[in-house]
């Protein structure tokens, strides 16, 4: 209510409903704020979440997606394969200091960081756990077949055979 007072009392126009708006996990109101000198405006949602969720599933799926890809590509094991693991390192560490970033950016802010989140593991959630699982399972097959090649493995001989 305050961002439409201060709205207001700077001259700009605003459009808003009467009642507030209730949808499942929310309960606000949104509001167009508009410069009348310069056209400029500013689509708001109360509470300053203002698409934290969508931001959040969108860096939740793509993340997802590229632990799919990796997924995809550990079944190939030749040639020049390194630079696409490479590529989707980066990709991935590139995706994670954003994430980073965000939730220190609005460390303040808990509604947004909550609609962010949510709209994060959504994503993750939506996309990737096949992902995630299929990797963490062939990582598990991995060490597994190491540690049962190095237990079987017998050594024989030394210095003072």
């Amino acid at each position: 209510m305050n961002d439409i007072r201060n709205a207001l009392n700077a001259g700009n126009e605003v459009i808003t409903h009467t009642d507030a708006v209730s949808v499942p996990g929310w309960t606000g109101a949104g509001y167009i704020i508009t410069d009348p000198l310069t056209g400029d405006g500013a689509y708001l949602i109360s509470g300053g979440g203002n698409g934290a969720w969508f931001i959040g599933f969108i860096q939740g799926t793509s993340l997802a997606l590229v632990l799919l890809m990796a997924t995809f590509l550990s079944t190939v094991a030749a040639g020049a394969i390194w630079v696409l693991w490479l590529a989707i390192f980066l990709i991935v560490i590139a995706n994670v200091l954003i994430v980073l970033d965000n939730l220190e950016r609005y460390r303040n802010d808990e509604e947004w960081r909550s609609c962010y989140l949510g709209g994060f593991m959504a994503g993750i959630g939506l996309t990737g756990f096949g992902a995630i699982a299929t990797l963490i399972g062939r990582l598990i097959t991995a060490i597994t077949t190491i540690m049962a090649f190095t237990v079987n493995t017998t050594y024989y001989g030394g210095c003072n055979d």
